[in-house]
């Protein structure tokens, strides 16, 4: 990812945070109110380097939180460790895959409410309210980030594509022959 296609990837995390809180519908009809910033610093976990996956989850937790109830600062960690686990298991996993692309944001997902939970249980905030309602909401909250992991992930990378110059092969000494002559006149 170059500097470009990074900063569109966070606007993009800010806008997505921004319609979250604008369309109540889903909050209304559900109880609870879909997020797209796990799966997005899952994408950057694994298709960026370990500096632009940190930055995006402390840039994505920032944007949520300023924009929700939540604490100033405590979604940070949650998308933080998502990305570390992530960025440390990326190079076994087989990221062009529809169904790794489908369990990674469904895992992302789930992950990001139940560890800001837990955060929130340990600071002295707002009290988060637990019981059988929490499973539909993290349902909720999970289940389309996984459906909507593999289409992110292709838009992402086409718009990665659009954005960054094709890489051409450096051209090594190995490659050019020393011995090559232009043979000059009838034969």
């Amino acid at each position: 990812m170059n500097r470009f296609s990074y900063i569109v990837v966070l606007c993009i995390i800010f806008i997505g945070i921004f319609l979250a809180t604008v369309i109540n519908t889903p909050r209304e009809w559900l109880g609870a109110q879909f997020e797209i910033t796990p799966l997005i610093v899952a994408y950057v976990a694994l298709r960026g380097s370990a500096g632009e996956a940190a930055f995006a989850a402390a840039f994505g937790g920032l944007f949520l939180d300023s924009l929700s109830m939540n604490p100033l600062g405590i979604s940070i960690l949650p998308l933080f460790l998502i990305a570390v686990v992530l960025q440390s298991s990326k190079e076994i996993m087989v990221v062009n895959s529809t169904y790794t692309q489908f369990i990674v944001g469904l895992c992302a997902g789930a992950a990001s409410p139940v560890l800001t939970m837990f955060m929130m249980l340990l600071v002295d905030g707002p009290e988060p309210m637990l019981g059988w309602v929490t499973l539909w909401h993290l349902t909720w909250l999970s289940l389309p980030c996984g459906l909507l992991s593999p289409i992110l992930f292709k838009t992402m990378d086409r718009l990665d594509g659009m954005l960054t110059y094709p890489s051409y092969p450096q051209i090594s000494e190995s490659m050019v022959s020393g011995n090559r002559q232009i043979k000059r006149g009838k034969h």
